[in-house]
């Protein structure tokens, strides 16, 4: 009995982390000190200050495995810590609602700011994570 247990749960937690490419494939930014812009020049430095901040795919993806991570095998309290050569962050499982469903808040720190946000993610019945609040 014990055999198939640990079969299901390691079953449950490759198909929890196939879903992958949520955090990888988006653009996660620390730049927050825009100021509107009163001409051309004022919008083309808000981008380009936007863009330098844009946190590397490299970082997203061990971002993105922590969630996974903290989703599969985490309980309310646990955090999964990461860090590359220049941005580190945090993936937090604040809340596991009787539906399966995780609220998890991540911060990210890349060149001098943080970001921080809250996810919430719920099993489906294809024993694979959707996300909600994005």
């Amino acid at each position: 009995m014990k055999k198939i247990i640990g079969v299901l749960l390691v079953a449950s937690s490759v198909a929890g982390c196939s879903t992958g490419g949520y955090y990888g494939d988006r653009t996660i930014n620390t730049y927050d000190n825009y100021q509107t812009p009163s001409n051309v020049v004022g919008l083309i430095y808000n981008i380009g200050k936007a863009s330098a901040h844009n946190v590397p795919k490299s970082a997203r993806d061990k971002h993105e495995n922590c969630v996974m991570m903290s989703l599969d095998n985490g309980n309310p309290g646990d955090a999964c810590n990461w860090n590359t050569d220049n941005a580190y962050g945090t993936v937090r499982v604040t809340m596991i609602q009787p539906n399966l469903c995780h609220t998890l808040t991540s911060t990210i720190s890349y060149k001098g700011n943080s970001t921080s946000w809250q996810d919430v993610a719920c099993l489906n019945r294809n024993d694979k994570w959707t996300f909600y609040n994005h």
